[in-house]
């Protein structure tokens, strides 16, 4: 047997993103997605899997690595799906079915737009979400684009003009879907009826300015009629379900804790809202960073006749918890570090996620007993020289213990000092926990001792400590002071005179920030990074209203002298740090003049300083960009980190 070996970039490309997990309609099976990243296209492959539960087999179904979004049909014997295999056009939907029992796939016919999720209907037609593009009059054929509203841009989508993701209705063999939801509605999610004859949507429907507020709709799929079953209400709705007869939303008024408020559970009647459950404190969603997912998808809460299932980071975790309506709730997958997605039927889960410091894999829950039913990643996991993440609590000064962990390089010898990376999550409103992490897994392989915490502003500790509206950079950077001076003091492995900082999005403020009010590190690496909350506002997808809401504000534009003080840029006269800033050409969600400006800023001061710019990324680079790509950004890390620390 082959001895472990340490952990090496290209490992990743070995690995399986496992995404889409789906009962069949008799809960007799579970369909899910597996996707790889393929160095040959500099892009991923993406198959259909389906795990029998009567049987206990896996077996792989489709094999052209071009699926995008499937559903089952509504008597289970097959799949649909979308792929673009043989070259499709992506701004189509070829629509495929697989017959279960044996043959190829059928192509059904092609849609002409982009399709991100479908369902079949009791007579056969797919009811479809699909992405409308108005075409614009130019006569003259120039080479320009009209805007008129906001946001005018999307992390991810590009120039989103006056698009609309709407709902239609589509007959296999057949053109263009009819449009069943207005010209100006944007739907966000959809749930089907048991009896497939209605669509609960959450949606959006604006002219010029999206807003934070949305509502519910109900669509009649035999009479086309569109009912808003919010009016008048003011509530960020994260999803909608029936519970027998009852509707059932989880949501958020914001009155509290403004836009990263965390949600709970109401009943909608006639207009009005009933919370039912009060005493809630949660996010409804998996924020457990990591950077070995892909294309996870799903819903986070689903509500039946027995009640509301939903996903919930707690401290350090990712759970999936099951709310009965009636003051009972509790955790369904206790032995998870991160559950990513899920589906339930009848009271039984299959749910994707991290254990251990094992990859994702598929499991099934049934009477609180979990079963792995997977195994994608154990061989490649298997073979590598892992340094599990070790927890720690560090007092902030203030009465707060702080959740933190530390990496010890691998091959760690006793009494010697290493140099280390302190790695700072995004967010803020996300958390770190125990999981696989690539990058970090990589550093301690090459030498490196890691450490990571979860400073005030993240998730997973309720809506208190998350909320730091106003105070970016001070209670944030406290914390991370406390956990590093705690680290430096009581780790008799840390070289203290050879210390890196690095982050990414909220991580990467962090990192400017921590660079402009201290010189303890050697280095930094700043990724996808704030550096001037002014500029922000006008200029990332989520500006025109997260300045405001973060930084304080009234409209349209953040509060200046307060969004100055917060940004990193008013302090560069105080940088000595050397200074790689990583960013992406298409990145709109901290969009590329942030790093432009700062970098800039350094290279006149003579800091040293390096910017990778990769075109054709955008935010989501160290998470889902092309393969080639991400092996570019975690050896530029590297060796800067390197230079300096080695």
């Amino acid at each position: 047997m082959t001895a472990p070996r340490k952990v090496k970039f290209d490992d990743m490309l070995n690995f399986h993103f496992l995404s889409r997990a789906l009962f069949s309609p008799d809960g007799r099976q579970v369909a899910y997605m597996d996707t790889q990243a393929d160095l040959e296209k500099d892009g991923y492959s993406t198959n259909l899997w389906l795990y029998s539960l009567d049987a206990g087999t896996d077996r792989q179904l489709t094999f052209s690595g071009s699926e995008k979004t499937y559903a089952w049909s509504r008597d289970g014997r097959s799949l649909i799906f979308i792929s673009h295999r043989g070259g499709a056009d992506k701004n189509t939907a070829p629509v495929y079915r697989l017959n279960l029992e044996g043959g190829e796939a059928e192509c059904l016919g092609t849609v002409p737009h982009q399709v991100s999720e479908l369902w079949e209907l009791p007579g056969g037609q797919i009811l479809m979400k699909a992405l409308y593009v108005p075409e614009e009059p130019n006569p003259e054929k120039a080479q320009y684009k009209v805007y008129t509203q906001i946001p005018f841009w999307q992390n991810g989508k590009g120039f989103t003009g006056q698009r609309r993701t709407a709902l239609s209705v589509w007959t296999p063999g057949s053109g263009e879907p009819q449009r069943l939801t207005p010209d100006r509605m944007d739907v966000e999610s959809c749930v089907l009826s048991p009896d497939g004859r209605k669509a609960l949507l959450v949606a959006d429907d604006y002219r010029t300015v999206l807003q934070l507020v949305n509502h519910v709709y109900e669509l009649d799929l035999e009479t086309g009629v569109v009912t808003c079953l919010t009016e008048g209400l003011e509530y960020r709705i994260r999803t909608a379900g029936w519970c027998g007869s009852r509707v059932i939303l989880v949501a958020s008024d914001m009155k509290h804790y403004g836009m990263n408020e965390n949600p709970t559970i109401y009943e909608l009647k006639d207009s009005r809202m009933t919370c039912l459950a009060p005493d809630l404190d949660t996010s409804f969603h998996c924020s457990i960073g990591g950077d070995c997912r892909y294309g996870v998808g799903g819903q986070s809460a689903v509500a039946d006749d027995r009640g509301v299932t939903y996903l919930s980071t707690e401290e350090t975790t990712s759970q999936v918890h099951f709310n009965s309506l009636n003051g009972s709730d509790q955790s369904l997958t206790p032995d998870l570090l991160s559950a990513d997605c899920f589906d339930v039927h009848g009271g039984k889960l299959a749910v994707i996620g991290f254990r251990g410091m094992k990859l994702q894999e598929l499991y099934y829950v049934e009477s609180g007993r979990m079963t792995q039913l997977t195994r994608h990643n154990e061989a490649v996991i298997g073979g590598l020289k892992l340094s599990e993440p070790v927890h720690y609590t560090v007092n902030n000064g203030e009465g707060l213990d702080l959740d933190c962990w530390y990496i010890k390089p691998v091959d760690y010898e006793e009494g010697r000092k290493y140099p280390t990376i302190l790695d700072i999550h995004g967010g803020p409103k996300t958390a770190y926990g125990a999981v696989y992490f690539h990058e970090m897994q990589c550093w301690a392989a090459l030498g490196y001792a890691v450490i990571f915490t979860n400073p005030r502003g993240g998730d997973g500790r309720g809506n208190k400590f998350a909320d730091i509206r106003g105070k970016y950079g001070t209670v944030d950077y406290q914390d991370i002071t406390a956990v590093l001076d705690w680290s430096v003091k009581n780790l008799d492995f840390i070289d203290a005179a050879r210390m890196g900082v690095t982050g990414g999005s909220y991580g990467g403020y962090m990192t400017n920030w921590i660079i402009t009010h201290t010189n303890r590190f050697k280095c930094a690496a700043s990724q996808r990074s704030i550096s001037n909350w002014i500029s922000f506002d006008g200029v990332s997808d989520i500006g025109y209203y997260f300045g405001i809401d973060q930084q304080g504000g009234s409209g349209p534009l953040t509060d200046v002298s307060l969004a100055w003080n917060a940004s990193p840029l008013k302090y560069i006269n105080n940088v000595q740090t050397p200074t790689l800033f990583i960013h992406s050409e298409e990145d709109h969600r901290c969009p590329d003049e942030q790093a432009f400006q700062i970098f800039t800023a350094l290279q006149v001061r003579g800091i040293e300083s390096r910017l990778c710019y990769f075109l054709g990324e955008n935010h989501e680079l160290s998470r889902s960009g092309k393969p080639r790509s991400r092996l570019a950004r975690l050896r530029e890390i590297t060796q800067w980190m390197d230079r300096f620390l080695k």
